[in-house]
């Protein structure tokens, strides 16, 4: 099944993902931060998602603030009812820790307007624009209504030959990791 192959395949990942120091991870977030300057869809965009790292997710707040200072507007999301919402912020101290202990905006924070460009947070991606997340499904849910690029974010040895699909998985529009952008 789908969802025991998931499974197996998210916890060697997270101890892979996991086992990497914190320098590894500084180096990987700052190459696909300039990365992303390279990708029409992020780069162009007058409004983003994007998401507060957590543990050895890459690290997303230097894009968060150079989006900012480039006068884009920025979103994150905020679990809210079980589903997410991206909300707008203006810095990090519109930032609160949520229901799950994640740093997301405080509910007082505008609901998002349409983002250009989402980046999507994964624990493993395929050059086929497949990720994995945690599975909890929030991100699919979101994605499936969703308009604007979806692009996933992840260090290239987390690149895997192909991610176990379900009906529900949402596919990204780019995987972009620190060596390379798949399309």
């Amino acid at each position: 099944m789908a969802g025991d192959r998931k499974a197996a395949l998210r916890k060697t990942m997270l101890e892979r993902r996991d086992a990497a120091s914190d320098d590894m991870v500084r180096i990987s977030s700052d190459r696909i931060r300039r990365a992303l300057r390279g990708v029409p869809e992020f780069a162009g965009a007058a409004c983003i998602g994007a998401y507060y790292p957590i543990g050895s997710e890459i690290r997303t707040q230097k894009i968060i603030q150079d989006a900012l200072a480039g006068g884009v507007r920025v979103c994150l999301p905020r679990i809210d009812g079980g589903s997410l919402d991206f909300r707008a912020i203006t810095g990090f101290e519109d930032l609160e820790r949520g229901e799950l202990g994640t740093w997301e905006p405080r509910e007082s924070c505008p609901r998002g307007p349409g983002m250009g460009a989402v980046l999507v947070p994964a624990v493993c991606a395929s050059p086929d624009l497949h990720r994995l997340g945690y599975g909890r499904g929030f991100y699919d849910a979101y994605l499936a209504g969703a308009g604007g690029a979806r692009i996933a974010v992840c260090a290239q040895r987390q690149v895997v030959r192909s991610v176990p699909r379900e009906p529900h998985d949402e596919p990204m529009d780019a995987v972009v990791t620190d060596e390379h952008v798949y399309r």
